[in-house]
């Protein structure tokens, strides 16, 4: 008898070629572990992702609680500054004990009144661009995921 067939073997006849076994069965093995590591790593990839969207949502929450707590804080201290206001006008309509001195307090009032309403908008401005900034990330997250679970459907 000659020398076996040194090619691919068949699980179903020994030393004959076969076309319905064309690769090993350690090569399949290999293959099926290296999915199943990939899988892992996928998993893993996933829940990471997860996790930072669920983070971002918290964070984008926070931010907006913040926005209305200052809106708040600001329409609060228009309105208690119209109160103050309407007391001023009649004394200084009347002249009764508008002095100078008085003018100069409520110039400097005013101009303290203003500057808490401008940073009362700065802060309301920046949270707002928090938020915005928030909302972007946890949208780059989803898109994230979502390129990773293609990838991992289309890469074998």
């Amino acid at each position: 008898m000659g020398r076996p067939f040194k090619g691919q073997l068949s699980t179903y006849e020994i030393g004959e070629p076969s076309s319905v076994a064309s690769t090993s069965v350690f090569y399949a093995r290999y293959k099926l572990n290296q999915l199943g590591h990939d899988s892992g790593i996928l998993g893993s990839r996933v829940q990471s992702l997860t996790r930072g969207m669920g983070t971002r949502r918290t964070e984008i929450a926070e931010v907006h609680k913040e926005a209305i707590r200052a809106i708040r804080r600001l329409d609060r201290f228009i309105w208690e500054m119209s109160f103050v206001i309407k007391q001023d006008i009649p004394e200084l309509m009347n002249d009764s004990t508008a002095t100078e001195d008085r003018l100069t307090l409520l110039d400097q009032d005013n101009v303290k009144n203003q500057e808490e309403i401008q940073k009362l908008k700065n802060q309301v401005q920046l949270t707002n661009i928090f938020a915005t900034l928030a909302a972007m990330e946890r949208d780059r997250i989803e898109k994230t995921q979502c390129g990773v679970c293609y990838d991992s459907l289309y890469r074998y």
